[in-house]
């Protein structure tokens, strides 16, 4: 993620916190970040497997 990205994520969350909203799920301001996160876990994963 770039800076610009993660400050946009940051805005976001804030947003969604202070007025109730799920930070998680698909609309969530997390939903970017994990899924960048699984993605690259799975992919580390698969590159142990097989090497």
């Amino acid at each position: 993620m770039t800076q610009e990205e993660i400050k946009e994520l940051k805005e976001k969350a804030l947003k969604q916190f202070l007025s109730g909203e799920s930070l998680t799920g698909k609309d969530g301001a997390f939903a970017p970040m994990l899924k960048e996160f699984m993605e690259e876990a799975l992919e580390a994963e698969m590159s142990s497997h097989l090497s």
